[in-house]
């Protein structure tokens, strides 16, 4: 299951076929969208997480391939890490990172 923007329902529906997706906002720009209310949200993400449970064990697990490169893009211009090593700059925005592993990866933005 899956909460989130427009974008990333879209992207996960893309990646597993049967995952239930709770749309929560729609993202007009880097920095702006329109939100569903909270009340509305968390009644959404109940129903969609209750029906999640019920088929979770028709879903097969996504599999990330090793090794995995994460690209990372920053607001604004210059705020791209520079000093470290262990980064391929693309832009003055935006970089990646290569890790054997999912959490390896996520490590390597910090």
């Amino acid at each position: 299951m899956l909460s989130g923007d427009d974008k990333a329902c879209k992207e996960a529906r893309e990646l597993i076929e049967e995952i239930q997706t709770a749309e929560v906002k729609k993202g007009l720009d880097i920095e702006g969208g329109i939100l569903l209310s909270k009340d509305v949200s968390h009644k959404l993400i109940r129903e969609t997480a209750t029906k999640a449970m019920s088929l979770c064990k028709k879903i097969k697990p996504y599999k990330i391939q090793s090794p995995v490169t994460m690209r990372y893009e920053v607001v604004s211009r210059g705020l791209v890490p520079l000093h470290r090593k262990n980064i391929k700059v693309i832009d003055d925005r935006t970089y990646e990172v290569v890790g054997l592993t999912l959490e390896e990866a996520l490590q390597s933005l910090r």
